[in-house]
């Protein structure tokens, strides 16, 4: 269930679901929740298999041209992604709560934001490069999600997917995507076909 806060600090809220029946069979217990002004977590899908074998959601991402990124039609190394997210706060100008994110001028993400490519093997992570922040924003025309657009460095690594870090002094959001494996062949995913599925 969806909902958002205004842009606070750090705090502790108290929340209750509630049914519009007058007489409900049950009652919800009231809860504390956390409230961060940023918590950035990327929108996930169909899994893919990683370095290691593990079965894991990779991230909701689309070429420059809208198609979604898969395995059967991987980001490219160089290539303009758009990977999508939500939890990535305050934007300007502002938008309200419910209401379609503007195209033009976009709602721009105001915290800072950056994100490398590592790719996992036998060995120990090795980092292949920064992604390219190109832009941060609300996308256009969708409720409550960020569309991150960003460059792969020049290298995507030796397997069929790569490790997305993203990570700041306040953040940690990582995620997997499908790459062109520079020497061919999946070795890191199995074939599979993948749909983006943003909030309605």
């Amino acid at each position: 269930m969806p909902w958002e806060t205004p842009a606070i600090a750090f705090a502790t809220t108290t929340i209750q679901l509630k049914t519009p029946d007058p007489n409900p069979v049950f009652e919800a217990v009231p809860a504390s929740i956390f409230i961060a002004p940023f918590l950035p977590e990327f929108l996930t899908t169909t899994p893919c298999v990683t370095a290691f074998g593990a079965a894991v959601a990779c991230i909701v991402a689309t070429h420059a041209d809208g198609s979604a990124v898969t395995s059967d039609q991987p980001a490219a190394p160089g290539e303009t992604v758009n990977l999508f997210m939500t939890g990535l706060g305050a934007v300007s100008p502002p938008v309200a709560t419910g209401s379609a994110a503007p195209g033009n001028p976009p709602a721009i993400v105001q915290h800072p934001f950056a994100c490398q490519l590592v790719e996992y093997g036998l060995g120990a992570p090795y980092t292949l490069g920064d992604l390219r922040m190109l832009a941060t924003e609300l996308t256009p025309g969708e409720v409550g999600s960020y569309r991150v657009t960003v460059q792969l460095p020049a290298a995507t690594g030796s397997r069929a997917t790569a490790f997305v870090n993203c990570q700041g002094s306040d953040y940690y959001a990582p995620g997997w995507i499908f790459v062109t494996p520079a020497t061919g062949g999946p070795f890191g995913c199995a074939p599979q076909s993948m749909t983006r599925a943003l909030p309605e």
